[in-house]
């Protein structure tokens, strides 16, 4: 089984906000279906597409030497059940940030209808000797579509 949190990007607007969509595969569908709620996407995917995104803002803002392994999520709220079909129109924004540490507003529609939101703090770790720049932004590359 194999899927991508974050689809194609597109708005990006360093240091301030992104935005991105996610089409659900069939196979994130039937990861319930155990639990008798086949069809629907599970929150958990939902909640680790919007971290995965905050990823991409701070590995793109900082120009790939920056990015996190230490998150907290706080607030999540799942308004509405991403159901079978849907296409997710995901965004992320910085509130805050210091040198250490910084808050993000994640937001997540179908059409305008929002379906979640919640906060994303992350600790900032330097990732430039642990990373191939030129890998990172080649990967940027495969997924950045802006249509805004």
């Amino acid at each position: 089984m194999k899927w991508r949190f974050v689809d194609k990007i597109i708005f990006f607007e360093s240091w301030k906000r992104i935005k991105a969509l996610k089409a659900v595969s069939l196979e994130e569908y039937y990861i319930l279906k155990p639990l008798g709620r086949e069809g629907i996407l599970p929150e958990t995917l939902l909640m680790e597409s919007s971290l995965q995104l905050a990823r991409w803002f701070l590995e793109k803002s900082s120009e790939f030497t920056l990015s996190f392994v230490d998150f907290e999520i706080e607030n999540f709220t799942i308004i509405e059940e991403v159901l079978m079909g849907e296409s997710i129109t995901m965004e992320v924004e910085m509130e805050s940030k210091n040198p250490k540490e910084m808050t993000f507003l994640s937001k997540a529609s179908i059409r305008d209808k929002m379906v979640a939101f919640g906060d994303i703090t992350i600790q900032i770790t330097n990732i430039s000797l642990l990373h191939n720049k030129e890998r990172r932004a080649l990967l940027w590359e495969g997924i950045y579509a802006p249509i805004e």
